[in-house]
């Protein structure tokens, strides 16, 4: 396992949820690469951040899930009612408006806004509490075609 103050840095040099210049002259586009199924990738760094301070969130639950989880009827019901009332509780505000800095992963949206990573970070909380297994719940940082990196 790495130090956690070596993973905090990382967090800090590399930055997420952003469009603009990071420090030392990176940009998310420079750094961002391409992953393949199957491949192993590191987490976003903010929420490495995040897991230092709720390592709950992030410890293994030890049990393996080996099967896939089934897009059912009742799945499908759980994920569109749980996406739904996740949109309709958090008001979207960004980090710079809500904390006057433009990266911090939060749980439980403070004030009841947030951002992307707000939403997609109860979304996978509410899974996890609904009963869905933490290991198949991954989060992700994307480039949306407006080349604006967002959390899903």
């Amino acid at each position: 396992m790495k130090n956690p103050l070596y993973l905090a840095l990382i967090g800090a040099l590399l930055g997420a949820c952003t469009t603009g210049p990071m420090t030392g002259g990176l940009s998310a586009s420079s750094i961002a690469t391409e992953i393949a199924d199957g491949q192993i990738a590191a987490p976003p760094p903010g929420f490495i951040t995040l897991c230092m301070q709720h390592s709950d969130v992030c410890a293994s639950s030890q049990q393996v899930q080996s099967e896939k989880l089934a897009l059912n009827d009742q799945n499908r019901n759980m994920l569109t009612n749980i996406n739904d009332g996740i949109n309709r509780a958090i008001a979207y505000k960004t980090d710079r408006q809500n904390f006057g800095v433009k990266n911090i992963w939060n749980l439980n949206a403070p004030g009841g806004s947030g951002d992307c990573k707000d939403y997609a970070l109860a979304k996978q909380q509410a899974l996890i509490a609904a009963g869905l297994p933490k290991e198949s719940l991954r989060l992700a940082i994307v480039k949306t075609p407006q080349h604006e990196l967002h959390a899903v």
